[in-house]
């Protein structure tokens, strides 16, 4: 089972290459910049809708502007198996953006709290989540997705350990985490600088691979 990126952005030109060098494939839709819940949410599942069932059905949402796939496709849906096959969501060291919710979340290791700029899982599933979310959404998409989790943690997994999502502005440890892609949330600086090193430790390992 192969994941297929859906996201939506006015700058995606790395996450694309990165898509095509990890052999990730990735459905962009088009949607006009009103708030986080249009676009990413209600846009979101139109689109959903539109594509379920000719598309993946192992789908995963990323920020198109601020994201970068580092792992083949095949190490994503592996996994993502290894969580069980349920939807998995990305974390955050900070409870952003209702800090008071803290509290309400159930005991776990840091980064310990949600971020909705990723998550995974198979296309039925995270239609009907985003569904029920959207319900709850006023006007910040991650609050809603928060405020969803807190009804009932069993139905998301929060990826605590980074083993597929990391969110480049918890820091240092998050950019070098053993991960499948860093979301460099809040347009936290060096997503350029890091691509430029990534693409020339890809090539050079293909070209010592093909000297082989």
């Amino acid at each position: 089972m192969i994941p297929c990126v859906f996201t939506t952005g006015s700058d995606t030109a790395l996450l694309r290459a990165s898509c095509d060098v990890c052999d990730v494939p990735i459905m962009e839709y088009r949607a006009s910049w009103t708030t986080y819940v249009d676009v990413k949410l209600r846009a979101g599942i139109r689109y959903l809708e539109s594509v379920i069932y000719r598309s993946h059905s192992l789908m995963m949402w990323l920020d198109g502007n601020d994201s970068i796939v580092v792992r083949h496709a095949l190490e994503i849906a592996k996994r993502w198996k290894e969580f069980g096959g349920g939807i998995v969501i990305s974390a955050e060291a900070r409870c952003w953006p209702d800090a008071e919710l803290a509290e309400k979340y159930p005991p776990a290791k840091a980064p310990r709290f949600l971020n909705a700029g990723g998550f995974i899982g198979k296309a039925a599933d995270l239609l009907k989540a985003m569904r029920e979310v959207e319900k709850l959404a006023d006007w910040d998409d991650q609050l809603a997705w928060t405020q969803w989790y807190l009804q009932d943690p069993k139905r998301l997994t929060i990826d605590h350990d980074r083993r597929i999502f990391s969110c480049v502005g918890d820091g240092p440890e998050a950019l070098n985490a053993d991960t499948c892609v860093l979301h460099w949330n809040g347009k936290a600086a060096g997503r350029e600088a890091f691509w430029d090193g990534f693409v020339k430790g890809f090539n050079d390992a293909r070209k010592a691979k093909t000297i082989q």
